[in-house]
């Protein structure tokens, strides 16, 4: 409970001073051409996967598998899409803006708790159920492929590493604004977080 009580408080902190959304990290690649958030993106899955098959390899997890019910996942897809844009906030974007103040968030975190809800076990769970009928046979990717994961890893950290060298040659100089006098530690309260 302790442990995932300072995760917890760890992950906020790093959302929130990350500015971690989907949403705005999206709109910045057609708006500004910015792929910062994209490298951040394939930065953490690459992280994630070397860690999840690492721990299956040695037997410490398993990863577990099920099959695609397509019309469900492009559904559920579009409908999250829809939201997000209308909320203008992801799932994490909600949670640190809510942290925040921010109105907007408390009223996306809200809707997304009752629509969970009435999908699991409310008024929309029978049409939900429906849709979960006949899925397809395609599972994980190297399972479907009969390849081992480990391709597929190497294939990611390759674009993830590609994504950083070309985030890296088309920064852009901007001018620092200095923080106020009265923020403790301004390197990491104040100031904007960037890689390179």
């Amino acid at each position: 409970m302790y442990s995932g009580f300072v995760i917890g408080l760890l992950l906020g902190f790093l959302l929130q001073r990350g500015q971690f959304c989907f949403v705005s990290g999206f709109r910045s690649i057609y708006t500004q051409k910015s792929l910062r958030f994209l490298t951040a993106l394939f930065i953490a899955i690459s992280i994630q996967s070397v860690g999840f098959f690492t721990l299956e390899h040695f037997g410490i997890i398993q990863i577990p598998t099920s099959q695609l019910p397509l019309l469900a996942t492009l559904l559920g897809g579009l409908l999250f899409g829809i939201g997000m844009s209308l909320a203008n906030c992801c799932g994490s974007g909600a949670w640190f803006r809510t942290g925040e103040g921010a109105i907007g968030g408390y009223l996306a975190l809200l809707s997304f708790a009752l629509t969970m809800a009435a999908t699991q076990s409310g008024i929309l769970k029978y049409q939900i159920n429906r849709l979960l009928e006949n899925p397809l046979s395609l599972d994980n990717m190297y399972l479907t492929f009969q390849l081992s994961p480990w391709y597929f890893v190497i294939l990611l950290i390759f674009s993830t590493a590609l994504l950083g060298y070309v985030e890296w040659r088309s920064r852009r100089y901007r001018f620092p604004t200095p923080p106020s006098p009265a923020i403790i530690f301004p390197k990491i309260f104040a100031r904007t977080w960037s890689l390179f």
